[in-house]
């Protein structure tokens, strides 16, 4: 005779059978629900007009459209421009024109900005952004305001 678990006779079997099928689906609404939390819709952030208050208080304004994307620091009228190519839905590297070269020399040649939105709420993400030629990250919140 067979007395594994779930060939175990009458109530007894039937109610480990029945604790295996709920268990696995408390697995998969654990799974799906770490997934939703890890998985944010940034759809909304791959295009428009963002502010973002850095440290000590400046103000970038972010216009990305397609695959450009302009920065006007500290109400200048005059952009720097980056090239964006996303990676995946929340992540995108920023690969700067030549005229941040101009403004920037010291700006390695070969320098890549990589950055994840991590959250979303709203008109409102959380991004990570990364240097290829700088060990830190840095953290930044920007707001949807076209």
């Amino acid at each position: 005779m067979n007395l594994s678990p779930l060939n175990l006779p009458g109530a007894i079997g039937n109610k480990l059978k029945s604790m295996k099928v709920n268990l696995s689906s408390l697995f998969i609404l654990v799974a799906l629900a770490v997934n939703a939390c890890t998985s944010p819709d940034c759809s909304a952030f791959k295009n428009g007009t963002f502010k973002m208050v850095g440290k000590e208080g400046r103000v970038t304004i972010i216009k990305r459209y397609g695959a450009t994307q302009k920065e006007y620091y500290d109400g200048s009228t005059t952009p720097t421009t980056f090239a964006v190519k996303w990676v995946d839905d929340c992540t995108y590297k920023l690969t700067p024109n030549a005229d941040v070269f101009k403004k920037h020399p010291e700006t390695p040649r070969d320098a890549v900005l990589t950055v994840q939105i991590v959250k979303t709420e709203n008109k409102t993400c959380t991004i990570v952004s990364k240097f290829n030629f700088f060990p830190d990250t840095v953290m930044y919140q920007l707001v949807k305001i076209d």
